[in-house]
């Protein structure tokens, strides 16, 4: 038998019940006995029966002879092995994603969990035209949310090496279809800015004004439909600094974050535009509280 196709291992194991070849690295289904002059069914206690075919509705396709057989058996082959096959690698991308996003440690429910949103959003034809990685991603992000996973999209585009718009627009289809899109903006984010302000400075007051700034600039991004993502808490970090006249630069926040500056100067710039203050130099005239109370100048 060939390498698999999709790992290129070469080791496959026989399943008699379903009558099919999969490689046991990653579980293609490589060979599946559908076309047989046999049709096959099961007794009680799980043994195989196999009888022959005598076309009755609901058996398999054998090599019948007649008007219209060749071509219900070649479509009943096609759609069966495609489908079994792309949802096996789909979930077999959604079984990597997991692992990479949760270092190998996660539950079988969790696991469990993930596979059966796959299924559901498959079926529904939810995320036609993304690619595997990307639905896997996007499966597994909201899964790890639902579970109380604290994770940023754009941790989990990195480390599952996929661009964060198009995870961002899967996960809030998959979300909206779940009727669950409040489950998005549930993402501990007092947590994640405390984490990361952290890392510029350990007094309690900077930490707090971080997680103020943070909250009402959240509140933004949602009405700007946009990801909260590492340069989010970036900007916070800088605006935050910027209010309480702290001598910490874009260039200290950018190698704390591993981000360059040039994005949290295009990403601030925007946020600025948006708030009515086109000039950053301008938030040192402003207090943390004067920011969150709408207080501008221009």
């Amino acid at each position: 038998m060939d390498n698999c196709l999709d790992c290129g291992n070469n080791d496959y194991n026989y399943d008699e019940r379903l009558g099919e070849f999969a490689c046991n690295l990653c579980g293609l289904v490589a060979v599946s006995d559908i076309v047989e002059e046999t049709s096959t069914g099961f007794t009680k206690n799980g043994e195989v029966i196999r009888s022959a075919d005598k076309g009755h509705l609901g058996s398999f396709i054998g090599k019948e002879r007649g008007k219209g057989f060749a071509k219900l058996r070649n479509t009943h082959t096609r759609s069966v092995n495609s489908q079994e096959r792309a949802l096996k690698i789909g979930i077999t991308h959604c079984n990597m994603a997991l692992s990479e996003l949760t270092d190998g440690h996660f539950t079988d429910e969790l696991k469990e969990t993930v596979a059966s949103y796959y299924r559901r959003v498959i079926s529904a034809h939810l995320l036609r035209g993304d690619s595997y990685e990307v639905r896997a991603s996007a499966i597994v992000y909201y899964a790890m949310k639902e579970f109380g996973f604290s994770i940023t999209l754009n941790e989990c585009a990195v480390k599952t090496s996929v661009m964060v718009k198009p995870l961002f627009k899967a996960v809030r289809k998959i979300a909206t279809f779940m009727r669950k899109p409040h489950l998005l903006s549930t993402r501990n984010a007092q947590t994640d800015m405390e984490k990361y302000a952290k890392r510029i400075s350990e007094e309690r007051e900077f930490i707090k004004d971080c997680s103020t700034i943070g909250a009402y600039l959240e509140r933004l991004y949602d009405s700007m439909n946009k990801p909260i993502t590492t340069t989010f808490f970036a900007v916070v970090l800088y605006i935050t600094a910027e209010l309480r006249k702290e001598r910490i630069t874009q260039n200290t926040i950018a190698k704390s974050m591993d981000i360059t500056t040039v994005t949290i100067r295009s990403n601030l710039n925007q946020i600025l535009k948006e708030l009515g203050m086109p000039n950053r130099h301008l938030l040192a005239m402003l207090t943390v509280e004067d920011f969150v109370s709408g207080v501008r100048y221009d």
